[in-house]
């Protein structure tokens, strides 16, 4: 899914395919679009970028290019094991403390 679209000249449109217009760039310049995803399921994910010109282009191979990435879900952080006896050992203590304050206050 897009979540957005910025570009380093002219302007960029669309959700599924996105079209940006760059204006004129001088031979040898460079323009830059960054496009942000959130991934909506997990595994290999594919993408191709192409560009195209009205005037002419003597060097046509380099006009398009494809990537594919993983998409993983995020780690589930995880205690060491002496950390959930620490985490135990507190939860233990909070729970006997309130117990005592029941008893006092009845």
């Amino acid at each position: 899914m897009l979540v957005g679209v910025t570009s380093s000249q002219g302007s960029c449109s669309g959700t599924t395919t996105v079209v940006c217009t760059l204006g004129q760039l001088a031979g040898g310049a460079t323009a830059t679009i960054t496009l942000t995803v959130r991934a909506t399921s997990f595994g290999s994910l594919a993408n191709t970028a192409t560009v195209s010109t009205t005037d002419s282009d003597p060097v046509v191979v380099d006009n398009s290019s494809a990537t594919t990435v993983a998409a993983s879900p995020a780690p589930v952080p995880t205690l060491s094991p002496a950390m959930l006896l620490v985490l135990a050992l507190g939860m233990l203590g909070i729970g006997a403390a309130r117990i005592v304050r029941r008893r006092h206050a009845a």
